[in-house]
């Protein structure tokens, strides 16, 4: 489950880019909670995400260089 502060990436063939960013919330209860994900990217805009194109980025598995399926 994604929450606040964690590290995602997101994966989508509609996307040219895949940005990479910080979660800083979610969407109201009603408004699709927390299907929609806030995330400050590394461009420095806030953008919004369905959840289910986003990945929770493991930082042991890029120090490590370990690029197993997320």
């Amino acid at each position: 489950m994604i929450k606040i502060g964690d590290i995602v990436q997101a994966y989508s063939t509609a996307l040219s880019e895949m940005p990479i960013g910080i979660v800083v919330g979610f969407n109201q209860k009603g408004e699709g909670g927390k299907d929609y994900v806030h995330v400050l990217t590394d461009c420095g805009e806030v953008e919004v995400f369905l959840s289910e194109v986003l990945v929770v980025v493991d930082k042991d598995l890029h120090e490590n260089r370990d690029y197993k399926s997320l």
